[in-house]
Formats: structure tokens, C-alpha cells, sequence
């Protein structure tokens, strides 16, 4: 899902400035105790570590569809960060990832959100979902004994 979110952001735009309105963006959807709860994580201090969290968190209550709605309705903000390719800009793939979502509400999910190990990505399923490329995989590490770490 953290891949969906960071799909086509543009990037001639600033980074910095695009996570922090994105980030804002998320904080008006979601209630001030849980935000102030992610932002007070212990060992959670990246933002992609209080990303991950908080899909974690959204999972774990069963809202990840509703916040998904909420994020395809606001077009205009997401005109402005990016580009008219990406999956939260096109109204079909959009209606895709809720009724793929749809099918996780029959699920309980009791996923931990508060390890370090959400501060960084493994390479693995950087790759896997195409962003970053799989040659930067070591071909003995992808059998699953040794995870790579990509920086956040």
C-alpha cells in the first residue's frame, strides 16, 4: 500500500515539501490520538517508519478502505504532487485498489507497529514491486536467509 501512496509523486517537485503536505493530508484523516500516538512511537522515527505504522494501524482497525476513499477524493491535492500516470490519479485503478481492499475488511489483522525494524525498507519488496531494480538484489540473499536494507 506504501507503494501505491508513493506511485508516480512528481518528482520536479520538492520531496520535502511533497511528504509534509502528503503527511498532512493523511494526519485530516485520521484522529488526533492516533497521530499523536505514531509521532510518539519509541522506536518508530523515520517517516517511512510512521507510514508503515500507521497502515499497520489502519489494517489492524479495518479503515485502510475508508482512508483510501477519502485519499481518491481529494483530486485536487493530488493534481498538485503527482503525476497524471499514478495509480491514485487514475479514477479506474482507483476503484481497483478499493474493491481489492474490500476483501481485507473480512479480515482481523494484529500487526505490530511499533519495532524499528519500519524505519527502513528491505530491498526485496522494493524490487518486487518495482522501485528500485532487481539487479541491485544479491542473488543469495533473495532466498530469504539474509534480507538487504535500503536506507529511508
Amino acid at each position: 500500500m506504501l507503494s501505491v501512496v508513493e506511485d508516480g509523486l512528481d518528482p520536479q517537485a520538492a520531496i520535502p515539501v511533497i511528504k509534509k503536505k502528503l503527511v498532512g493530508s493523511v494526519k485530516a484523516l485520521q484522529k488526533q490520538h492516533i497521530i499523536s500516538e505514531l509521532e510518539h512511537l519509541t522506536f518508530v522515527n523515520t517517516d517511512v517508519g510512521r507510514c508503515r505504522a500507521w497502515l499497520r494501524l489502519a489494517l489492524n482497525d479495518g479503515l485502510m478502505e475508508c482512508y483510501l476513499k477519502l485519499l481518491l477524493q481529494e483530486q485536487a491535492r493530488l493534481h498538485e504532487y503527482y503525476q497524471p500516470t499514478a495509480l491514485l490519479r487514475d479514477a479506474e485503478e482507483g476503484e481497483f485498489l478499493l474493491s481489492f481492499l474490500q476483501g481485507l475488511t473480512s479480515l482481523s489483522f494484529e500487526l505490530s507497529y511499533k519495532s524499528a525494524i519500519l524505519n527502513e525498507w528491505t530491498l526485496t519488496p522494493l524490487a518486487l514491486s518495482g522501485l528500485c531494480p532487481l539487479s541491485e538484489l544479491d542473488p543469495l540473499s533473495t532466498s530469504g536467509a539474509e534480507l538487504q536494507r535500503k536506507e529511508s
